[in-house]
This record gives structure tokens, sequence and C-alpha cells, in this order.
């Protein structure tokens, strides 16, 4: 398997994969576990429900998935159990299945369905083979790269007593000999085959546990069920409760490993015993060592028979278990496959389709794409159904920058307001990062003021807001000196009290919270697409469609996302969220706002010298690198995260600049040179970096927030307080008011009707009578003042003025234009030349890449989608010398020459970092950026 997704998914991906429709039962009183009875087993196989007074009212219907071959050949369905070294075996079939179809020209569909967190978790083996078998399924693998890296050099045996070993020959001929056999770490091996599986098209399924074989009315066969999840340990079902998923299949072959539960069940049933002898086991323990090298011998193998058991030996080698990381092809495993039912169509030729630089559907409609004619686009929707008839809640959660926290927030509510007034709702998140905070990245100083409100007793609960701000220190800098300026009580740059953290790291915490309050949350989970109701109310969304190639056209493991459907949809995507920007269209929300303005935000994560770190100490800056009429600033936040001293630095850059010229990510690392900056640098490790835009339109810029079916909150809207440069506090107030008005509204609503969704339209009025909007309107004008022809000095004037007014001065000013309509021509801009980095304290952008993790799999559509494809050669590059080469802070946009010596644009998907940077500056908005495939982008820990 190839990865963008480093998640070891637990078994709760069952309920995640399968639809909950045994959830509908909210009137039934929840059974109390204090009243069970105490046993020692309290499985369902012991004590059947149906006897059980505490399942009466529980709906025990299972979603039954069938697999349907159109090519008549069959359906095929592979059940695999990795246990002990029996993966091999699974992952063999598999690939030998589809070399068989692919010899005959038949389109078979094989999957496999795994226990385990990942390909080869529960792989333990000793592990000496023989090729044999491989030689006769994988004939190169050698050249493929399999880790069979040691071949066996010497056999020794020994007969043990308590104190000598005496040497057994070792003849060839013997069953011991192992001379031309490997020595592995089978995990390993069982990785490699996987990649192999995968390359063939093989479907894998992980941390899928099935539980139960299912049988036809004949006695034969029908596929297995998936286990039920949400059970208590007294063994009565939980609110959480929801039924296992049943596949069928026409055939099922079984590679569960030694003395698999459904192998014995097997034996059972079909008397497969019955002209054998009893099997006989043994327990094998193992460990691996890392030893000297003076006493290791590559290629030696000892077994030994005798002490300290009779008749016993073991064996001396290597293998593994397997770190494996699982890429976004989980949103197909979360998702019904009825669009892979097409095995009669031809498989469209990527070599055919036309050489275009954006292949997305977005742009170029399947219905019009000759490829997809044949394929079904029916799609599985998953209607949310609660049988209190209360409301039905669906919450939609995309975790960017520090934008997290007010979805999390807002579920954490929603749940804490059901509990207070005793009614059981249900609250989802789903999210496009492979984990909780996967894309989360902020400076990040915050306030704790709505983590106060939200949950009063976060010390107790252990929320890592470990490093209390301590000093506040402000420069202007020059080129060569730093010109202190004071931080004065009162000014929004004032911090005391407040928290320096890892942002990242209080996600996680509050996903913890949030799970803990029983919040649903689904990772690695797309949703690329908003559905409408017939009268234009938001009805939910759709996960993304995966298996598509770079051409655009189906692959062999296509599969349609999922629906989502919900009276009620909170979207809390961030800043400048794909979706958003949807919604802000359709219903006209920002008719009534000015434009909004971004910037883009770099950072990094050093580890110092002890001797340069003060915990608690914030250094924000302005001035150089910057010209006088470029708004930007720094950050320096010294932490200790876990007694290590950290320095978080960044570097925002106004999106409204003029100069196409200017460099975001060289001005960043250009700052770091600076005399005052450089020392406390100097013999540290850079450990993480990564960039996100983010609003900075502040009052001026808020749109209308609620729309029938819906509403905004966190940084989609946008309520960062610039001249703080906080937002999480804001956004978090903003969810919990989000959360407290749609529970307000569909507690009193009456209406069933599952045609049109709900207007949370309380919310806006909600917001402006909160703290927020007297924050936001206080420093209204701190931001806009830097667009006067004083520049940054009409900023540093008007925060001179704030002091005095505070706010309530008798007017307002104006943005301007958009940012990408600020973009000057490079004739009439000077190039800047930025120095060549160090490798000490500054570094290239590409090595810069390689710390936020990022991955987005070769081969599908570039999720940087263009509207027109020439644009880019027409007037991009002529006009304004290619900008998105130096705007982009993870290169992702590349002019290269062609073959007949043009420069046409190249977009490097792969190193997409999410930042939205692209889609916000390009200066004929010709860029749209969507949702790849979930689990892909960033994997960021603790930004």
């Amino acid at each position: 398997m190839s990865s963008t997704l480093r998640l070891c998914l637990h078994s709760s991906i069952v309920k995640r994969i399968t639809p909950s429709f045994a959830s509908s039962r909210w009137n039934s009183t929840k059974a109390s576990s204090e009243d069970a009875p105490k046993k020692i087993t309290t499985h369902y196989t012991i004590y059947p429900r149906d006897k059980d007074e505490r399942w009466k009212d529980v709906n025990m219907e299972r979603y039954a998935e069938e697999y349907d071959v159109a090519i008549r050949f069959f359906l095929f369905y592979l059940n695999l159990y990795i246990l002990l070294n029996y993966s091999v075996p699974g992952l063999s079939a598999a690939i030998r299945l589809r070399q068989l179809a692919k010899e005959q020209n038949k389109e078979i569909r094989v999957c496999l369905v795994e226990k385990g967190s990942t390909i080869g978790a529960h792989t333990l083996s000793g592990a000496c083979i023989e090729s044999r078998a491989l030689d006769e399924l994988i004939p190169d693998w050698k050249e493929k790269g399999a880790p069979l890296d040691t071949p066996v050099t010497k056999d020794r045996f020994y007969y043990l007593t308590k104190t000598s070993a005496i040497p057994i020959p070792v003849i060839k001929g013997l069953p011991m000999y192992n001379h031309g056999n490997y020595l592995v770490r089978l995990g390993k091996v069982t990785a490699w085959l996987g990649e192999q599986a995968e390359a063939a098209g093989v479907e894998m399924y992980p941390a899928t546990a099935a539980s139960e074989i299912l049988y036809h009315e004949d006695g034969s066969v029908k596929g297995v069920a998936t286990n039920d999840v949400g059970i208590a340990k007294d063994g009565s079902p939980k609110d959480s409760f929801a039924r296992g998923m049943e596949l069928h299949a026409k055939c099922t072959i079984f590679a569960e490993g030694c003395h698999g539960h459904l192998a014995k069940q097997l034996f059972k049933k079909f008397d497969l015993r019955k002209n054998c002898a009893p099997q006989t086991y043994g327990i094998g323990l193992k460990e691996i060592w890392e030893v000297d090298k003076s006493k290791h011998e590559p290629g030696l193998i000892i077994h030994t028979a005798g002490w300290p058991m009779v008749n016993k030996f073991c064996l001396l080698s290597m293998s593994s278990t397997l770190r494996l990381c699982l890429h976004s092809s989980i949103v197909k495993r979360i998702t019904p496959s009825f669009a892979s039912s097409r095995w009669n169509s031809t498989k469209a030729s990527s070599e055919d389709a036309p050489k275009k630089i954006t292949t997305h559907y977005t742009i170029y409609p399947r219905d019009k794409d000759e490829r997809w004619k044949d394929v079904n686009m029916e799609r599985y929707a998953e209607e949310y159904d609660v049988a209190i008839r209360f409301f039905l809640f669906y919450l939609n959660l995309y975790i960017l920058l520090n934008y997290s926290v007010p979805g999390l927030s807002a579920a954490i509510r929603l749940r804490q307001l059901a509990k207070e007034q005793n009614k059981e709702i249900r609250v989802c998140l789903v999210e496009k990062g492979s984990t909780i905070g996967a894309h989360t990245l902020s400076g990040a100083c915050i306030e704790s003021r709505a983590l106060d409100e939200l949950i009063p007793d976060w010390k107790e609960k252990g929320a890592p807001l470990d490093t209390p701000v301590t000093k506040d220190r402000f420069y202007y800098l020059t080129k060569t000196s730093a010109i202190p300026i004071p931080v004065i009580k009162g000014l929004p740059m004032y911090n005391h009290g407040n928290y320096l953290v890892r942002l990242g790291k209080v996600t996680a915490w509050l996903g913890e919270q949030a799970e803990a309050a029983g919040v649903e949350m689904y990772p690695a989970t797309a949703a690329s697409e908003i559905l409408y109701h017939e009268d234009g109310s938001v009805k939910g969304v759709a996960t993304n469609d995966v298996g598509i190639a770079k051409d655009g056209s189906p692959k062999d493991s296509f599969a349609r996302g999922m629906e989502l459907h919900a009276k009620c949809t909170i979207f809390a995507e961030g800043c400048h969220g794909h979706l958003a920007k949807q919604l802000f269209k359709k219903f006209d929300l920002r008719k009534n706002c000015a434009p909004q303005t971004y910037g883009i935000g770099l950072k990094e994560i050093w580890e110092v010298d002890k001797s340069k770190h003060e915990p608690g100490l914030i250094i924000h800056t302005a001035g150089w690198p910057m010209d006088t009429h470029t708004y930007g600033g720094s950050f320096m936040y010294h932490i200790l995260d876990n007694g290590q001293p950290l320095v978080q630095v960044g570097y925002v850059v106004a999106l409204d600049y003029e100069n196409p010229y200017l460099n975001p990510y060289q001005e960043f690392q250009r700052f770091k040179n600076h005399p005052k900056i450089r020392s406390v640098f100097e013999n540290g490790k850079r450990i993480a970096y990564g960039a996100r835009a983010l609003n900075e339109g502040g009052y001026q810029a808020i749109p209308q927030l609620s729309f029938p079916g819906g509403c905004l909150v966190g940084c989609s809207p946008g309520f960062l307080n610039v001249p703080k440069i906080k937002g999480t506090h804001t956004a978090m107030k903003s969810a919990m008011i989000a959360a407290e008005t749609v529970f307000d509204l569909l507690k009193k609503s009456t209406d069933d009707n599952k045609s049109k969704g709900l207007e949370p339209s309380d919310y806006d009025n909600r917001i402006k009578n909160s703290w927020i909007w007297k924050e936001l309107y206080s420093v209204r004008n701190f931001r806009p003042a830097f667009h006067t022809s004083l520049g940054v000095f009409g900023g540093i004037i008007y925060s001179a003025l704030h002091f005095v007014f505070r706010g309530k001065e008798p007017f307002t000013l104006s943005h301007g234009k958009p940012d990408h309509a600020c973009l000057k021509e490079a004739k009439d801009c000077k190039p800047i030349e930025y120095p060549k980095p160090d490798n000490v304290v500054t570094f290239d952008l590409l090595s810069s890449v390689s710390l936020t993790n990022t991955n987005h799999d070769s081969d599908e559509p570039p999720h940087l989608t263009l509207k027109d494809d020439s644009i880019p050669t027409k007037v991009n590059l002529p006009v304004y010398d290619g900008p998105e080469q130096r705007y982009c802070p993870a290169g992702v946009y590349e002019y290269v020459e062609n073959d007949s010596g043009d420069r046409q644009l190249q977009i490097n998907a792969q190193n997409c970092i999410h930042c939205k940077t692209c889609d916000i500056k390009d200066p004929k908005q010709n860029i749209n950026w969507v949702t790849p495939q979930g689990g892909e982008g960033p994997a960021y820990n603790g930004m």
C-alpha cells in the first residue's frame, strides 16, 4: 500500500464502514450496567441477545452489501485475517487471481478483509523462508525489491543440556538444511506483498473484523458479517451501538491463520476433519535484539533442542511487525462501492486521454466524457434517523489551520446541551486529514476565555496549555537593528494571561474530550460536494469519489462517494474553505460585507540551546524584510514541550501585496538572518515546517453566517482578531454559539419533513450580541489602516490612536480591492534577489516541504484545478512572470520547458500542503482548490 495516512485504525472502523441502522433507538431507556448480572463472560455468543431484556428495543437490522459482477464471470470476496505468518497466503491468493484475470482478459474484483490495524500488524514468524512459491508467483521478485535480503550462509544445530551444547551435523537432504533459503522480517515481506497486491488492483480493508459466517438457505457459505460495535463490558447496548455489515459473495476464501475462529466453525459445520487426525499445536514466542557487530554473523541460523525442554527446539533469525501507513483509499472503504459494478465496460486507456494540466471532473464534467459513459454513478445515501423525533444533526468538520478547534467545540457543546436536557442526539465530525490535528497549524498563543466557558475544569483534565506567557516584546526591524516598542496593557498585542501551545496537541486533546462526550469522529474522509434539497436548502454533503486516474478516467478500483444527509450542517472548514466558497456564491452571503483579505502564515519549530531559551517569552516584529507598503510581521514563541525547550517561529505576509516577485517563503528565510533573530537558531535543529492562509478582513468582512440547512463557524466566515494575531478563542466561541442556536432551533421544531433543511437564522443575531462582535468591532480599523499612503507607518500611528479611542472612533475604514486584484504587472515592479540558503538557519523550499510529511496519490487528478489551462502561459507568465511559482509555500507550481522549447505550467500536486494561497492570490482567479482523497495532504505533528 502507498501512503499518505499515517494512521493505525482500530476496530471502530467497522462502525464507520457500516450504516448505523441499529442506532435508531433513541426513545428506548438505556440499560444500566449496574443492573446487569455480574458475569465473567458477557459476550452475546454465550448469552444470546434475544433472551436479554436490555436488547429488546434495539433495531438489529444489518446493512448487507451485495457484490455483483456484470461480466457474469464470477464474484470473489477474499476474507483475510493476518495471524502469525499467514497473511502471506491470503495476499498470494489475491495476487494470483488478479494475474489469472489479466491473462484471460477478465475483470474481477478481489478484496481482502483484515482485522489488524494494518497489513502485517498481526504478522509474526521466525522467519526463514524458501522462495519456491514466490518464484512461481512473482518470478522477478528480486527486481521488484522483495525484502529477502539475507540468504542463509551457515546452518548449526545443537542439542542442549543445562551447561553444554552438543553440535549435530546439518546434512543436505535433512529437513533442517536451509542453504538457498532466506532470513527475513516477515512483516516487511507481507508489506511488500501488499504493495504488489495493490498494484495488481486488489482492494484491501484493514481494521475490519469479520465475526460471523453467513449461510444461504441451502447451507452453503454466503459470506461474512463484520463485528457489531458499541457494546458495554456487561453485554448491554451502549448509545453508540451499531450493527455490523454483511458481506456477500459467491466464493469466500478463508486465510485466517492458525486456529482461526471462523475456520473452527467451518470444521464443525461441514465436518471437514472427519478424515484426518486432530490438529496439534505449538506456541511460538519471539524477541528481536540489536547486538554487538562483533557477535553478529549475517545469514547464520542456529536451531536447538533439549534443555530447558525435552524434544523442543528454538530458532534464531529475524522478523518484524510492520509499521504501515494507510493511504486515502480509506474513503473508499467507508463508502459502499455500487459504482464498481461495471465489469463488462472497457477500461479507458489513460494514454488516449487528452493531455491537459487539469483533469478534475469539476472542470471537465463526466457526463461529457466518453470514458465514463458505462460507469454506474449511483451513490449510496445514508439517512440519519433519530427515533425520539428530536432532531438529526450532522456536523461537517474540516481541520485546517487552528480551525479544527471550532468544530470540536461545537460538537462538545452539543453533547453537553443534550446531557443537560436529557436528550440523546448523535453528533459526528467529518475530517479530511489523516488524524485529528493532522492539518492543524497555528502560532499559537491562545486566550483561554472560550475554553474556560466550554470546559471550566480543563486544567484538571490535562489540557496541554503548559506554557503561560511571561514576557512580551515587540520590535520594529530595520535591516541591521531592532527598535523596541513598548507593549502596554490594553493594547491588542498584550499577552499576559495567555498561553503558548502547540495547537495540534490542543486539538488532539479536544478530540479526546469530544470522543468521551460521545461524539463520532470520521478522519480521512473528504467531503467534496454540498447536497441540496429541491427547495434549495442544504441537505448534507457527499464524500469524494476514489479510484480515478490522473488523466481523469475511471480505474478498476473506482468507487462512488457516500451521501450524508442532515437537517442542519455546520461548516467549520477553516480559512477559504472550498465548500464555504460555494455557499457564499449560492446564498449570496457576502452581499453586505467587504471582500475578505488574507495573509499567508509560514511556521517552523526549532529545538534550541537551553541557554537561549526563555519559557513563556513572546517576540513579535514588524518592518524588515517587508517594504513599507506590504503588511507583514513575525512571531517567536518560546515554549516547553514535555520539558523540551522549543521555539515556534513564523512569518505572516499579507496577500494584498503588489510586487509579483515577492516570495513569502524566501521572506521568511531572510527574516531569520536578522542579527536579532539568527542567534536564537544557530546550533539549533529545525524539526517542523508548515504554512496556511489566514483571514485578515475582520469585522468588515464577516458575511451572513446562516442559510437554509446550515451555518458557518470559525475561520470559514473569518473571526480572526488581526492585531492580536489570535482566532482560536473567537472561533471556539462562534462554534459554541452555533451549537446552542442549532440545538434550540431543532428542540423547538415540530417539522419532521426530511425534504428541507432548517435555517438557524438567530445565529447571526447571537454572534452580534456576543463578546466576539464587540472584540472585532473594537479593532476593525487596525488592518485597513495599513492601506493608506503611509503604509506600515499609518498602521503604527493608528495603533497609538487605538490606545486612546479603544475602538470607539466614529469611522470605519475599508480594505479596498480583493487580494488577487492588488498584484501589479511584472514590468512595473523590481525583481527581488533572495540570499541562498545556508542550511544552518535558512533552507531551500523542498527540504522544508519534506518536514510537512505531505503526500498525495500520484495517480489521481490534481486537486489544484485550472478553469482555463491556457491562462498560465497566456497571462500569468507573460504579464506577471508566473507569480504562482513564488507565492506557493510548497513548490507546487513550476514552469518547465516542453518539447518545443516553450515554457508551460507543471502542477506538482503531491507537494500541496493545503494552504489555499493559490486559490486566493491567482490574479485571474483561474485556480480552484478542491479536496483530494481523504487522508491526504500534510501530516503535521503538533503544529
